[in-house]
């Protein structure tokens, strides 16, 4: 439960000692979620806020990303014709046999 509000980083999740609580199991899903806000509080190293965490714990909503339309380039144009393929090797290749 407590992983929608926090996110392990920087270790696999396993055995992490901390000087608050000790050894803890950070694959465990069964961790109290005020121990791991202690924990996140105290800047523990290995322990992420998820935006949901965010406005959970401390009413900040994250901000909408702003999304700005895309002008048309005006050089572009699908219904230009389109250039030949140009050859550039019209000699073939020599074929060299291996040597036995």
């Amino acid at each position: 439960m407590w992983r929608k509000y926090f996110k392990v980083v920087r270790v696999v999740p396993g055995r992490v000692i901390t000087h608050r609580f000790g050894p803890i199991d950070l694959s465990s899903n069964n961790l109290s979620i005020d121990m791991l806000k202690q924990l996140y509080e105290d800047d523990f190293p290995y322990l992420e806020i998820t935006p949901l965490g965010l406005q959970q714990f401390y009413g900040i909503v994250p901000p909408e990303p702003i999304l700005h339309p895309i002008a048309p380039n005006p050089d572009f144009n699908l219904a230009a014709p389109k250039p030949e393929p140009m050859v550039t090797n019209l000699i073939p290749k020599k074929k060299f046999r291996k040597k036995k």
